[in-house]
């Protein structure tokens, strides 16, 4: 599988994210919260997802930027798993990654946290 994170793996739809603020179920990591809804009719994607750094927590776009790569990078290298689980249960799943730590925090803690995030995602969809 390669590890990419194309354009059809990311939430566009304002519907999307409406569901992921309404009725979507939320879990933190510290320090990444994570919100995630479970619908077939959203996407044909087994996964799709989001990252979001706060403005009200850093002013500056450049950092919010910087912030958001890497998370993004963390997930690339660690999605296989969560994507073959939701490909093996049929199921599709829109998540949402929120940055929630009030300073810049380097890669690697952020990478351990999302790691973290995307073993209980995954812990929480075995069970069901």
């Amino acid at each position: 599988m390669k590890l990419t994170l194309h354009k059809d793996k990311r939430i566009k739809q304002k519907r999307i994210f409406d569901a992921l603020f309404q009725s979507g179920q939320s879990k933190l990591v510290y320090p990444i919260r994570f919100n995630w809804v479970e619908s077939s009719k959203f996407t044909k994607q087994p996964v799709k997802v989001a990252f979001v750094v706060p403005k009200r927590l850093f002013k500056k776009a450049v950092v919010r930027n910087q912030l958001k790569r890497k998370m993004k990078e963390a997930y690339r290298l660690h999605q296989t798993e969560l994507i073959q689980l939701c490909s093996k249960q049929k199921q599709s799943l829109a998540v949402l990654f929120i940055y929630q730590a009030k300073k810049k925090m380097a890669y690697k803690d952020i990478e351990k946290a999302l790691q973290k995030t995307i073993q209980k995602l995954i812990s929480i969809h075995e069970l069901d």
